[in-house]
């Protein structure tokens, strides 16, 4: 049973590490123009996949691609880059 269990640690331990799932909360956007340029720059990183912006709740939220991970600090700048603030990430 311990085996088991280990293993099944294991393979939920690797799939958070190689790819989870990102929340940002984003000021400053306003329309969709907003919601693309975010998008692009996230996608521009080629660490993110899944890639959905909503201006109504004011967040990105993604996946990591398998095997890149992307650091709070890259996210932050992509969302700069699009002309945003990336003010909260989380991470599940």
């Amino acid at each position: 049973m311990s085996k088991v269990f280990v293993f099944l640690m294991t393979c939920m331990l690797s799939v958070s590490v190689w790819a989870a799932k990102v929340e940002v909360a984003i000021e400053g956007m306003t329309c969709g123009m907003c919601e693309g340029k975010v998008t692009e720059m996230l996608n521009k990183t080629g660490k993110c996949q899944n890639v959905k912006v909503s201006v109504e709740s004011k967040k990105a939220s993604f996946e990591t691609v398998k095997g890149k991970g992307i650091t709070d600090s890259e996210i932050k700048k992509a969302v700069q880059d699009a002309g945003y603030d990336a003010k909260k990430i989380t991470r599940s």
